[in-house]
């Protein structure tokens, strides 16, 4: 049986309105509190970086020929807080508990440090804290890739928490309890046309 010709096709109405509703979604997360989380991680990156000035003062202080120094403490602070993470990383094994044994745990573990090995999950662990830190968020998106074979690998990357848009109505850290996410980057035509097709781009 061709099951191909039983797949209902949308008509180009019903595509325009699932595309504007997950725009006006999208729009919302945006305009309730993402741009104003924006505004204060670039703040907190840059004092972060040294450059703690307004360039209105700076300019001003420049008109009367005065220097405007910056002694930067938030630096060395963060710095080494974020050598503290690294120096003191859990070292992940798993137990058996209730029925379980420890043949299946012992493979548990190994399977853990494979695919942290796979991933480098020790330097993604030190982007994520450094991101949360300094931006005061921080994500990794973990997912089953199949570009490799078709049983899939165990796939960590970190995201860029300023492309990240979270649900204006979540209540809790845990992302299972959000009703939405939404990540946000900029592509190349070329690159819309791989994932979306010819006619796309």
């Amino acid at each position: 049986m061709d099951y191909s010709k039983k797949k209902k096709r949308l008509s180009k109405e019903e595509e325009h309105l699932i595309a504007s509703n997950q725009f006006e979604r999208y729009e919302r997360a945006r305009d309730n509190g993402h741009l104003e989380y924006i505004e204060l991680a670039k703040k907190c990156d840059a004092y972060y970086r040294g450059n703690q000035w307004d360039p209105a003062d700076v300019a001003s202080l420049d008109d009367e020929g005065r220097p405007a120094l910056t002694i930067n403490t938030i630096l060395p602070t963060v710095n080494a807080v974020l050598g503290e993470q690294r120096t003191r990383r859990a070292d992940i094994q798993f137990k058996p508990r209730g029925s379980g044994n420890q043949e299946i745990a012992d493979v548990l573990t190994k399977l853990y440090m494979q695919i942290s090995d796979n991933n480098k999950l020790e330097w993604l662990e030190s982007t994520v804290f450094a991101d949360g830190l300094i931006q005061d968020r921080g994500y990794f998106d973990v997912r089953i890739d199949f570009n490799d074979h078709i049983q899939g690998e165990v796939r960590i990357t970190s995201k860029d928490p300023l492309d990240i848009l979270i649900d204006p109505d979540a209540k809790e850290y845990d992302p299972k309890t959000w009703n939405e996410i939404f990540e946000t980057k900029w592509m190349s035509l070329d690159d819309v046309e791989e994932q979306y097709g010819q006619k796309k781009a």
